[in-house]
This record gives C-alpha cells, sequence and structure tokens, in this order.
C-alpha cells in the first residue's frame, strides 16, 4: 500500500509570522541583556572614583573597601564575560592577533597586580591609602 506524501507549501514563507517575530523579540532581548551585563561595571566604577566617602560608608568599619570593591568587580567581569559568550560566535583557528593578545594582556594584569597590589588596583588612593607611585612595568 503506498503512503500519502504530504502537500507541497507553496514557494515563499513557510514559516508563520509568530515564530518569526517572537525569535526576533527574544534576539532583541538577548542584545538588550548583553549590553546591560557588559555596560553595568562602568557607573559603579565611576560612583566609586567620583564619591568614594559613599562606599566606605556602605563598607563600614568592619570590612575593607578595595578587597570589597575587588569581589563586586570580579562578580562584575564575569557579568561581563558571560554576556558576551552568550551572544558571541567563535571561529578556529583564531585570527593569528588572538594569540599574542592572550599571551600579553594576563602578563600586564599580573605585573599591575604585583607593582600596585590589590589596594592600587581597586582605588585605595580614592579610599586614603598611600600608593606609592610607579613608573616602570
Amino acid at each position: 500500500m503506498r503512503r500519502a506524501t504530504p502537500p507541497l507549501l507553496p514557494p515563499g514563507n513557510h514559516f508563520p509570522q509568530k515564530v518569526e517575530r517572537k525569535s526576533g523579540e527574544k534576539i532583541i532581548r538577548m542584545g538588550i541583556l548583553a549590553a546591560i551585563g557588559v555596560l553595568l561595571p562602568f557607573p559603579y566604577y565611576y560612583v566609586l572614583w567620583n564619591r568614594p566617602q559613599l562606599w566606605v560608608n556602605l563598607c563600614g568599619k568592619s570590612r575593607e573597601p578595595c578587597k570589597l570593591m575587588a569581589q563586586v568587580s570580579v562578580f562584575l567581569k564575569l557579568l561581563q564575560f558571560l554576556s558576551i559568550i552568550h551572544v558571541s560566535s567563535f571561529s578556529w583557528p583564531p585570527p593569528l592577533y588572538f594569540w599574542p593578545l592572550m599571551a600579553f594582556g594576563p602578563f600586564l594584569n599580573f605585573r599591575v597586580y604585583q607593582l600596585l597590589g590589590e589596594s592600587g588596583v581597586y582605588y585605595g588612593v580614592r579610599f586614603g591609602k598611600n600608593i606609592p607611585w610607579v613608573t616602570f612595568l
């Protein structure tokens, strides 16, 4: 016995408009959330630099402002990373400039932390700490 074949679809758009619209709305929503995740640290850093006493008061006497700022900053960097990864596409092999950047970036981070310490990196000078001036890397 021969099976019936489904009728051929007319040429053109085979997907309902509702599906396309929901898909487009989802992409826009993902883009907005990614933008918020990427931009979120900047107002935080701005307020801490321009109004450091607010942060010191919020930390209270029991917590070190630089240490708490470092913890919050790591969390915000994680949000930035996840936001970018969520909307990114990758290719393999990566472009040639990828490898020097991946080697040099962590080296610079390591040296900055080594020379300035946590208080120097996380606005210690704004929180009343004495941070020595560094003229070499």
